[in-house]
This record gives structure tokens, C-alpha cells and sequence, in this order.
């Protein structure tokens, strides 16, 4: 949704491009950053990748093997990545999958 809207949307690219910068000058001392600039003189999606980051249990337990991310993900939630996926690329977003593995809580 966020990236279909910084596409679409003006007034969402001006409230974002406020808190990029707010976010910028606290970290850089008031200059201009690279993803302010970005936002400000126009999204072009060819230059900005979407990442899902997966959270699972990746490797097999007691079997010692590695979980692809269609073993990880249940049926409606692959359904739907690869629709969200579809859609952003149509958009012109690179879109790629981050493996996060589960923390064990004691």
C-alpha cells in the first residue's frame, strides 16, 4: 500500500518526504538527504526495491535441513505475497524476500 501510494499520491509524498526529513536532519545536522531529494523531484520506482521480510522457522528441526519459503509460509500468505509482489512490480518496484529466522523466547 505505502509504495502504491508513494507513486499515486502527492499529499502522501509531501507527509513523507516531512518525516524523511525530520528524520535527516536529526541524523545529518539539517542537510539534504538522498531519499528526501527522491521523494521531492519525483518517485521513480526503477530506483527502489521493495523487501518482505519473512519471519519463520527455516531450518527443519531434528532433520538438520534448510525450509525453502514455500515450505515456511502458509498457503494464503504465499497467495498473497505473490499478488502484493505482481502488483508492485507492475508498478515498476524491484521486490525481493528477506529470511528472518524465529527467536526461540525461554
Amino acid at each position: 500500500m505505502s509504495a502504491d501510494l508513494l507513486l499515486m499520491s502527492q499529499e502522501y509524498r509531501e507527509t513523507v518526504l516531512q518525516e524523511v526529513r525530520t528524520a535527516e536532519r536529526a541524523k545529518r545536522a539539517g542537510r539534504d538527504g538522498a531519499f528526501s531529494a527522491m521523494i521531492r523531484d519525483g518517485v521513480q520506482p526503477g530506483r527502489l526495491e521493495v523487501v518482505y521480510a519473512v519471519i519463520a522457522k527455516w531450518g527443519d528441526e531434528g532433520k538438520g535441513k534448510d525450509r525453502g519459503i514455500a515450505e515456511a509460509m502458509p498457503f494464503f500468505s504465499k497467495v498473497n505475497l505473490r499478488r502484493c509482489a505482481t502488483d508492485l512490480k507492475r508498478m515498476g518496484y524491484s521486490v525481493s524476500y528477506k529470511r528472518i529466522p524465529e527467536v526461540q523466547r525461554a
